[in-house]
């Protein structure tokens, strides 16, 4: 703005002259109140040209005019001098701003750099988190995958153990019931073995007393008790073939005893036999209840290992559930990451393209300035030669004007 006022500054001092090489120039060739400006080095070239078309005129002035056209040449020539020196104040200034003007464009392009390295810096970061977010989610997917493998593979074996645990407790309900059942025939045959006992006896008894009434006429009445089937069965007949045998022995002959004794033997034998018998169903009853129990003591021992595998499984089904829960909730912990990591890039990339956007044009200012400094400068070495040419032309004319001055007061002296 400041140079713009010197430039119409020095237009108007020259159209305040209303000369421009000698010759009038309507205000509408260029002394318009608003009007734009014209360079300053062409300004200042003009002046020059003015300022030596004055002192060529001055000289033909004073050959041929008077001495007041010279003087009013000579002005001239000072008033182009003064725009020129206005036009070159006016570039030295526009010089002096747009060095100005390049310094602050260097700072802000120099901050922008700073910013702009940090902001890739973060940038590079952010795409690094979302890199290491996408890897995590990657890894978790796995894992779950995996712990939900092992998830099912825990719950398909702890449904097996416990499959196998109910088939050993029923075995173990089975034996425990077939040794009741045992313990409970022992003594039922334990009982019969003892009347068994006593039936073979009371049979043994009778037998021998049958064998002795053979030889005795007498033969003593024994008592009857109760015993097994097959003795009490026996010791009937050997009572009744003992009283036959009395009765025989009163009443009929000798030969009627002897048959009589030997059924009485008879009865004995089979007593004897069905002892026998009962004593060997104690054995293997008692045999049986000992291999039962060592069944149930092999059963108990398997049980517990299989109630401890069953306990094992059912903890590493949680532990694998806990895993799997834990998993999800860190997948999805890792998804919320992610996103926010992506969001962040993304926002941090707009960032990036409109801080590259303000350096290209701060970049693009500079050089600009720059271009204009150097146009700038240009222009101010011309203006200065012209501006130099100017002033000499303008004190050329001034000492003319002071030496014809000097020649009319010499002429008026000698007149005199």
């Amino acid at each position: 703005m400041r140079l713009k006022s010197i430039g119409l500054f020095t237009t108007c001092l020259l159209c305040i002259s209303g000369v421009f090489g000698g010759e009038e120039r309507p205000k509408e060739a260029g002394c318009r109140k608003e009007g734009t400006p014209q360079k300053a080095a062409s300004i200042a070239q003009k002046a020059a040209q003015e300022a030596k078309a004055a002192e060529d005129a001055q000289q033909q002035a004073g050959q041929q005019a008077a001495h007041q056209v010279k003087e009013q040449l000579a002005e001239k020539a000072m008033e182009a001098s003064k725009a020129a020196e206005a036009a070159l104040a006016g570039k030295q200034e526009l010089v002096e701003q747009l060095r100005k003007e390049i310094q602050e464009a260097e700072i802000v392009v120099q901050e922008e750099q700073s910013s702009l390295q940090q902001l890739q810096a973060t940038a590079q970061a952010a795409s690094k988190a979302v890199q290491e977010a996408q890897a995590e989610v990657k890894l978790l997917t796995t894992a779950l995958q995996l712990a939900q493998g092992n998830e099912a593979n825990a719950a398909q074996a702890q449904e097996g153990v416990q499959q196998q645990l109910n088939e050993k407790e029923q075995l173990m309900d089975a034996a425990t019931t077939r040794l009741e059942q045992l313990k409970k025939q022992l003594q039922v045959a334990k009982a019969e073995l003892s009347s068994t006992k006593e039936a073979a006896r009371k049979a043994a008894a009778a037998a021998r007393t049958c064998s002795f009434c053979i030889f005795a006429a007498n033969c003593g009445e024994h008592p009857h008790e109760k015993a097994a089937v097959i003795a009490q069965k026996a010791a009937q007949e050997a009572k009744a073939a003992e009283n036959a045998q009395i009765q025989a022995g009163q009443q009929a002959a000798h030969k009627v005893k002897e048959q009589l004794a030997e059924k009485a033997m008879e009865a004995s034998k089979a007593a004897e036999a069905a002892l026998s018998g009962k004593q060997e169903l104690v054995a293997q009853l008692r045999k049986e209840i000992q291999e039962a129990e060592m069944v149930i003591q092999e059963e108990q021992a398997s049980l517990q290992q299989l109630q401890a595998t069953a306990q094992a499984s059912t903890k590493a089904l949680q532990e694998a559930q806990a895993e799997v829960k834990l998993l999800t909730t860190s997948l999805q912990l890792a998804h919320g990451n992610e996103a926010n990591a992506v969001q962040t890039q993304e926002g941090l990339q707009q960032q990036l393209t409109e801080k590259e956007a303000l350096m290209d044009a701060a970049a693009t200012r500079l050089e600009q300035l720059k271009k204009q400094l150097q146009v700038a400068k240009a222009e101010l070495n011309s203006t200065k030669e012209a501006t130099r040419k100017a002033m000499a032309a303008a004190n050329e004319a001034k000492q003319n004007v002071m030496r014809n001055r000097r020649k009319i007061y010499s002429k008026n002296t000698e007149q005199r």
